[in-house]
């Protein structure tokens, strides 16, 4: 399995991320496909994040700011959603 900050580099690079219109509700739609996916509340603030630059760690450190977590736990749970992310969107 490729390493989480690669799958994100290569979302970026295509411009993935910043295509994909995404509501404050956690509707995702991505117009390439043509696909809608529903993401929580979580899972919308870190793509925020991600779409806005933040780095796999900074993303994390916000999201331990808003949520009951440890950084470890934030930092393994943003790399499963990016490895999710690289799957369905790449």
């Amino acid at each position: 399995m490729r390493p989480a900050q690669q799958v994100l580099d290569d979302l970026r690079q295509g411009d993935v991320l910043r295509q994909m219109a995404l509501s404050d509700s956690g509707f995702l739609f991505d117009p390439r496909s043509g696909q809608s996916y529903s993401l929580n509340p979580t899972a919308v603030e870190a793509l925020e994040l991600l779409r806005l630059g933040f780095s796999l760690s900074q993303t994390a450190e916000e999201l331990c700011k808003n949520y009951t977590t440890d950084p470890e736990q934030a930092q393994s749970c943003l790399e499963s959603f990016v490895h999710q992310l690289g799957r369905y969107l790449a």
